[in-house]
């Protein structure tokens, strides 16, 4: 695999480029590290066999944590009676309104042949004659109803058997973010990579993900993939590297659609760090990745322009989550820089407009109102911005922001508060590594790009700490190297102390 070539985190400048472990040896007055004698290459092999062994149990790890809270404290609820029954406590329910209905029923009416229909409309049209039942739906990018949809046809249909395939995609993450730790470890990768992999297999708010039926299940091993080729494409600038950074930033963003902010926040400073290239060179890089990704993102816009009578693109749910932030309950108040369901009560009533079951006349309407809202009320957005992500970040009204996962977000109170410890931690750790590849003269881009864009997706929308997954992803690798660099120093003190 090419996330694991050993000069993987190398300086920029093609197959001359110097190795970190030179870097570093040369900082210090060493001479540099030799990689071609038997003896190299025979530790070399037996350093990555036990980094590999150390990565999978750390993974079966995470697929314990995971498996027991989808089977034992999060089981799937009883298939409800009748349409609206409250489930039992204790339980995950695939409830007929919300992002985990409409995944799970678009799914299946991807499966049924139907194509990315309308969940709404198709219940709706099931209960009035005024509805026609099947309409295109957009609301959210496809990879996770592709997702759904290829395990219904494969026979696996059932609510409960998603959610235990969710946790084997928890583990392929687990594993992923282990590689990419091995992959900016520099000498210490052997300790980064398994440490990185433990973190995430016991890190709420990576497994909380795998038992509520959303996307962020999915896309946690696809920001981990993205982040190895980042660093890829940084240590061997190539036209092959940058294509599949493309390819990562496309997927992303067909996963998530704010994943295309990624896009913008890490490219760019990658491109400026690689002086030993011309800038012509730069450009045409930076070029080849941008066209690869909105090449992978093209079709999924281009179906959608031939099939919704107004111009959808990407997702036709922008409308519906700005209206969703944009009423007083939101920008004043406790639950400021949150939602409110409340909010959506402007909306003209499906009994007043059947034409609301529509996507995209539901998603203008909400568009529309939302912004005379915020217009009318511009002086309060700055505040709201700032408390919006602050929520994200779990710096603002840190109570209230529990007690939203836990009621609001269906995420468990006690998963909930055990992550904000375990995320407070975390961040002294992930301060420190990111110093450390700043010292070791790593980019800290593909890191902090992910913040970046973390941080404007929860400004423009509202701070839902599962917006922060990407960053999250990030926060444990960097982490993983400031717990290592801790412990080293510890032990050099205590030694000579």
């Amino acid at each position: 695999m090419t996330t694991l070539d050993t000069t993987s985190d190398a300086s920029p400048g093609g197959p001359h480029a110097t190795s970190v472990v030179d870097q570093e040896n040369l900082a210090s007055g060493a001479p540099p590290s030799t990689t071609n004698t038997d003896d190299d290459r025979v530790q070399g092999r037996r350093a990555l066999t036990l980094t590999l062994v150390l990565v999978a149990l750390a993974s079966l790890v995470g697929f314990g944590i995971r498996w027991y809270t989808v089977t034992v404290s999060y089981p799937t609820c009883p298939e409800p009676t009748y349409f609206g029954e409250k489930a039992p406590d204790g339980c995950f329910q695939d409830i007929g309104w919300g992002d985990a209905y409409y995944y799970r029923t678009q799914a299946q009416l991807l499966a049924d042949g139907q194509g990315f229909a309308n969940p709404t409309a198709w219940l709706q049209g099931q209960l009035r004659t005024d509805v026609p039942q099947l309409q295109p739906g957009a609301g959210h990018p496809p990879v996770y109803t592709m997702f759904l949809a290829t395990l219904i046809k494969a026979g696996v249909s059932d609510v409960d058997d998603h959610r235990k395939a969710q946790v084997l995609v928890g583990t392929l993450g687990v594993a992923l973010i282990g590689l990419a730790g091995w992959q900016i470890g520099g000498r210490r990768r052997h300790v980064v990579a398994p440490l990185s992999a433990l973190l995430a297999a016991t890190y709420p708010m990576l497994w909380i993900n795998d038992f509520r039926y959303l996307s962020e299940s999915i896309y946690i091993p696809i920001v981990a993939v993205l982040i190895m080729a980042c660093y890829r494409f940084w240590a061997k600038p190539g036209w092959g590297s940058a294509a599949f950074l493309g390819g990562m930033i496309g997927l992303s963003s067909l996963t998530r659609g704010e994943g295309i902010f990624l896009l913008a926040f890490t490219v760019p400073p990658l491109l400026w760090g690689m002086r030993s290239l011309t800038v012509k060179h730069r450009l045409a890089l930076g070029a080849v990745v941008s066209g690869v990704a909105f090449a992978v993102l093209g079709p999924w816009v281009a179906h959608n322009l031939s099939r919704f009578p107004t111009p959808v693109t990407v997702t036709s749910g922008t409308g519906m989550v700005l209206i969703h932030g944009s009423c007083d309950q939101a920008f004043y108040g406790d639950a400021i820089g949150y939602y409110s369901f409340a909010c959506a009560n402007v909306l003209t009533p499906l009994d007043k407009n059947p034409a609301m079951a529509a996507e995209e006349v539901a998603d203008a309407e909400a568009r529309s109102k939302a912004i005379t809202y915020i217009t009318a009320n511009a002086d309060q957005l700055p505040v709201v911005m700032l408390a919006r992500a602050g929520r994200m970040w779990d710096i603002y009204d840190v109570e209230g922001n529990i007690r939203f996962n836990a009621v609001l977000e269906g995420r468990g109170e006690t998963p909930s508060r055990i992550g904000l410890w375990f995320y407070a931690a975390l961040i002294p750790f992930g301060i420190l590594g990111l110093l450390d590849l700043r010292r070791r003269g790593i980019p800290l881009s593909p890191i902090v790009g992910l913040a970046a864009a973390v941080t404007l997706t929860a400004m423009l929308s509202f701070g839902i700490t599962r917006y922060r997954i990407p960053a999250d992803v990030a926060l444990v690798m960097a982490a993983a190297i400031g717990f290592d660099l801790v412990v080293r120093r510890a032990v050099v003190w205590l030694r000579t102390s």
